[in-house]
């Protein structure tokens, strides 16, 4: 049964680029956490960025939490000062996805912190939401939250921090009003949406690039990998997703501050993730390259059909990664709707080959059903690509390749084209997949 002293035990394995600070008395204490467990939290970069932030803040204490395993003793311990997270100063969600809502009130469970902020007194810490999906709506967890950041947190944080730092030991609601009055902070017991919160202002991602600062085998990577945001935002519009409606505008970090990032990763390992989205595929190219350059074995994630090309994966063979993702989302009736008519089927098998030929055997395939305008037939095409890609491979000789599959739901966004689009009943998606 795992314990405090096998977490202690995971963080040992870790390499860190930031020393673990002390905590005091007159340090404030922030927990950052990632409601999922520690193998999917810790490569997320949005927790470590705004870890970083509060480390380089004067006379405050970073932290971190990540769900723990329902069979693990002393949940309510934080990860490096080992101390119950109910007595933090402030406790900072960093929320993905939608499908995380739940994992953060099993969290406040564990913490032994009450779940809604009404009922949270005193001597209980401030608990602030922020990541992609508050951004855009925070009102489905805005009873159990007393604020969140709207939009990019690597500024406003420091804001956050001078005000509790300034107002520490006053009441729990005047930290809130002052909290209030920073642009890009919601706070639901004061604001009442009558007047509209403005969002943060974008960032300039050059200057701090987004990146890892704790490395692990212990994660879904299974090898010590140091990950880099090269853009943030898109400019696709696909007309599901939030980042190209909203996260705008889209940014790349400039070459020089690449070159300087990745060369930092390799000083502690040999892996380098990219992280980008709707980037030119010349631009890509000329990134990448730069990590083969150097000595580094580049990892990058799900890929846009019509960016991709012959170098790339030839990149990619060559620094041993073992699959290739791409996301056809749907049938290609449906992809003239989402904003993505530019992928057809072929491509699909065309780059297949070409992966199959660089000796990269392993392939996975991302669908979103439940989209608006979707019949059985559409579903039917879905299930048609993927025994089409399987046969494929087997008669590639690539019987032993693994074929992943994701399949998800649409969670309609707010500001995006199907905001007003019914979401799918889990009953209703499992029978309409069972059908086709």
């Amino acid at each position: 049964m795992k314990n405090a002293k096998q977490v202690e035990e995971i963080l040992k394995n870790e390499i860190r680029l930031l020393p673990l600070k002390t905590l005091c008395k007159d340090s404030i204490h922030y927990l950052c956490v990632f409601p999922d467990f520690y193998e999917y939290g810790l490569p997320n970069i949005g927790m470590q960025t705004i870890y970083r932030e509060c480390y380089n803040h004067k006379n405050v204490v970073p932290d971190r939490y990540y769900m723990p395993k329902e069979e693990w003793k002393d949940k309510e311990l934080t990860w490096e000062q080992k101390v119950p997270a109910s007595s933090c100063d402030i406790i900072g969600f960093s929320i993905s996805y939608e499908g995380s809502y739940l994992n953060v009130l099993k969290c406040l469970r564990y913490m032994n912190i009450p779940l809604k902020q009404i009922d949270r007194k005193e001597r209980y810490p401030l608990v602030i939401g922020g990541g992609v999906v508050t951004m855009y709506n925070p009102l489905p967890l805005s009873p159990f939250f007393d604020a969140f950041i709207l939009g990019e947190g690597e500024d406003v944080i420091h804001e956050i921090l001078d005000v509790y730092l300034h107002f520490k030991g006053h009441s729990k609601r005047s930290i809130l009003l002052n909290l209030s009055r920073i642009k890009g902070v919601f706070v639901p017991s004061i604001q009442d949406l009558k007047k509209p919160v403005l969002h943060v202002s974008p960032v300039n991602i050059s200057n701090r690039p987004a990146h890892s600062i704790f490395l692990s085998k212990d994660t879904v990577y299974e090898e010590e990998t140091f990950t880099i945001e090269v853009r943030r935002g898109c400019n696709q519009k696909c007309r599901f997703c939030y980042m190209g409606t909203r996260l705008r505008p889209a940014r790349t970090i400039s070459f020089g501050a690449f070159k300087r990032t990745v060369d930092l990763g390799l000083s502690h390992c040999q892996i380098i993730k990219c992280f980008y989205e709707g980037l030119p595929t010349s631009v890509i190219e000329e990134y990448l390259s730069y990590i083969e350059k150097k000595g580094g074995r580049l990892r990058i994630g799900s890929q846009r059909l019509e960016m991709l090309s012959e170098r790339i994966i030839e990149m990619m063979a060559r620094a041993g990664q073992r699959k290739l993702v791409i996301a056809p989302e749907s049938s290609e009736r449906l992809r003239k709707v989402i904003g993505k008519e530019r992928i057809k089927n072929e491509d699909i098998i065309k780059y297949l080959n070409m992966a199959s030929e660089k000796g990269i055997h392993d392939i996975g395939l991302y669908f979103i059903i439940g989209l608006p305008g979707e019949t059985h037939e559409d579903l039917d095409e879905i299930s048609n690509i993927i025994f089409t890609v399987r046969q494929h491979m087997n008669e590639l000789g690539n019987k032993n390749g693994y074929l992943e599959v994701g399949i998800n739901p649409l969670f309609p966004k707010p500001f995006t084209a199907f905001q007003y689009a019914a979401a799918t009943y889990p009953e209703e998606a499992e029978k309409n997949w069972t059908i086709s």
